[in-house]
């Protein structure tokens, strides 16, 4: 009944479209799912050097502290949800998917451009997703983390990872 009143339509429009409330929210999650991976596929899929596009996502992932703690308290409800509900983990499993095979896709590209010469730079996406989520965990653990400086660390430690030679 809270979707209907806010959005100012009829019980009946809203029973017609969703057939229960879960699925509801797991269009609802899917829908900001669908958003998250078209802002960050404009940045890996971006014009320019590889290199560029790194430290553009690295931002993207870390875009400031309140909307870290927006993005993190609507993961823990949407992971809270999909325990449960098996559609909803699906969405959410496709879409780490969907946006994982970009970024390899981009550092293939960043290979070929002679940016990256590390051997094993396929799973450095791995590592860099797991630094993002961690971090940004930590910054809103502690306020005293300067947001900047663990984005300039972040760059550099991956551009070191990217162009390693062994």
């Amino acid at each position: 009944s809270d979707v209907y009143k806010r959005q100012g339509v009829s019980k009946g429009m809203v029973t017609y479209y969703f057939e229960s409330k879960n699925q509801l929210v797991v269009d609802a999650i899917s829908h900001f799912l669908e958003r998250q991976e078209q802002l960050l596929h404009t940045v890996v899929h971006a014009e320019g050097p590889v290199r560029e596009r790194v430290r553009l996502l690295i931002e993207a992932a870390l875009p400031s502290r309140s909307e870290l703690e927006q993005q993190l308290r609507l993961q823990t409800e949407v992971w809270s949800f999909a325990k449960e509900v098996p559609e909803a983990l699906d969405a959410v499993r496709g879409s780490y998917l969907r946006f994982r095979r970009a970024c390899e896709g981009m550092l293939e590209v960043g290979v070929a451009e002679g940016y990256i010469t590390a051997p094993d730079a396929a799973s450095i996406y791995l590592l860099l997703h797991a630094l993002m989520d961690g971090i940004s965990f930590q910054l809103l653990l502690d306020e005293t983390i300067d947001l900047d400086d663990v984005r300039a660390r972040i760059v550099r430690l991956v551009d070191e990872l990217l162009t390693r030679q062994s």
